[in-house]
């Protein structure tokens, strides 16, 4: 669900607190993407629901990298349901392994079951061997 995951190495990947770690996330976001002063504010102000991102931090304790998922509604024939948007994944160059970007989608996953989301998704070219290495289908 949304715990923290420790491992061997002791670091962690958690569901970050919007404000208290904002500003490690923007400026692990900042490194990856090019800066858009919108892309953090964006979670906190969406009409469908405030957003989840989920960090990871090495040993040191810093946030190296971080995945956002967004909610939204989509609606199927006459049915609407709650879905998640995964996005902005970013893992700090020297930690760009398969681990961390694997922990954090699957951080991202596990929450699906403790929630009203309908589904979860969210696939870039860049993305879909990690989704599908975390369990996506």
């Amino acid at each position: 669900g949304f715990g923290t995951m420790r491992t061997a190495d002791n670091s962690i990947v958690e569901r970050a607190d919007l404000t208290v770690d904002r500003a490690e996330i923007e400026s692990v976001w900042n490194r990856a993407f090019a800066v858009n002063p919108h892309r953090f504010q964006s979670y906190l102000t969406n009409p469908c629901g405030e957003g989840s991102i989920w960090v990871f931090r090495p040993e040191s304790g810093e946030v190296r990298g971080a995945i956002g998922l967004h909610s939204l509604r989509m609606k199927v024939g006459e049915q609407v349901f709650d879905v998640g948007l995964i996005g902005n994944m970013a893992v700090d160059t020297e930690y760009r392994t398969v681990g961390p970007a694997l922990r954090l989608k699957r951080a991202v996953l596990a929450s699906l079951s403790g929630s009203d989301r309908a589904l979860i998704f969210g696939v870039t070219e860049d993305t879909v061997q990690i989704l599908r290495r975390a369990g996506c289908q």
